[in-house]
């Protein structure tokens, strides 16, 4: 591989990072109080239309998005009507 075909490979990978960093949503949500409350939000989240992925973090929830169109408002209300669980914000 030049050195020229390396740098738009290095260029087109930086693309796909950005592209796919631009369809996700965290979900910062209160009252999870162990595995069991993250998997039942994780499957209300998996059960709203254009979310594809959920990835549980330390300190947030992840959704990962097939459609930027997806609202803060149906994932909100898919995580607080699974449990007695608040989402205090969303990114």
């Amino acid at each position: 591989m030049t050195d020229r075909q390396s740098g738009q490979l290095r260029r087109l990978e930086a693309l796909d990072f950005s592209r796919v960093r631009l369809h996700y949503k965290a979900l910062y949500v209160e009252g999870i109080k162990g595995d069991s409350d993250a998997a039942k939000i994780s499957e209300a989240l998996m059960n709203v239309k254009g979310v594809s992925a959920v990835n549980v973090k330390e300190k947030f929830i992840e959704a990962i998005l097939d459609d930027k169109s997806v609202s803060d408002e149906a994932l909100r209300k898919a995580v607080e009507n699974s449990g007695d669980f608040r989402v205090s914000e969303i990114e």
